[in-house]
């Protein structure tokens, strides 16, 4: 009983879908349905929470947990282009950047990329710098937060399968992965909270329909003194 109680808990815990909306949202659920005209589903955060609806008009694309992705909006064909090189700046060594201008339209988040009109930018190149100086927090957040969950969840799990095992090596894996799961999912949470929110100030910042302007940034490099050009 023991095993299959772990069993539907470990599958239970990765059974997780992410809905891409057209205006940059990013939302972690459970799809029931997908409709003609509205997609329906649940909260990944709140299984047990009510039933909610999204136009498919709405929707970019539907990541599940299996893998499987359908897509609903058409991409844009226009991509911004990113070329590195190694070069000297100032007798350093460096890693030069430079991007060629992105097109006009919303950004939106995909996990913790940046797309416009379908195509892959970069957070550096199209984010203002102390907006980008936050999305490298969220992200770092998220990362740490989904690892330390996911060994949580496989501590729990290993915990759960030891029950009718003697000695107390069940109840310390419980209660280790219990922690590691507090911990970990929060921080998860406030993350991709971070990043949703960085990615809706930079679309209020600019004008609707304006595509993102050239810009400079300098600043040292792991291996030296750097800087990204966007023209």
């Amino acid at each position: 009983m023991s095993a299959l109680f772990a069993l539907l808990f470990c599958g239970a815990l990765s059974a997780q879908d992410v809905i891409s909306t057209k205006d940059g949202r990013e939302i972690e659920a459970k799809v029931l349905e997908v409709g003609t005209e509205e997609l329906v589903y649940k909260k990944w955060s709140n299984p047990d929470g009510p039933d909610y609806h999204i136009l498919l008009s709405e929707v970019l694309q539907v990541r599940y947990e299996n893998g499987e992705v359908e897509t609903y909006g058409a991409p844009g064909t226009e991509a911004g282009m990113v070329r590195r090189f190694r070069g000297q700046v100032g007798g350093y060594d460096a890693d030069l950047y430079f991007y060629s201008e992105y097109p006009e339209g919303t950004l939106y988040r995909d996990g913790t990329s940046l797309l416009v009109k379908g195509a892959r930018v970069s957070p550096g190149a199209v984010l203002d710098p102390d907006l980008y100086d936050r999305w490298r927090t969220g992200e770092s957040m998220r990362l740490w937060g989904m690892s330390t969950w996911l060994v949580g969840s496989a501590v729990v799990c290993t915990g759960l399968s030891m029950l009718r095992m003697p000695g107390e090596g069940a109840t310390a894996a419980l209660l280790s992965g219990g922690v590691l799961l507090l911990v970990g999912i929060p921080l998860h949470l406030s993350g991709n909270d971070m990043l949703e929110k960085v990615v809706g100030e930079q679309n209020a910042r600019r004008k609707p329909g304006a595509a993102f302007a050239p810009s400079l940034d300098f600043g040292v490099q792991r291996h030296g003194i750097g800087f990204a050009l966007n023209f």
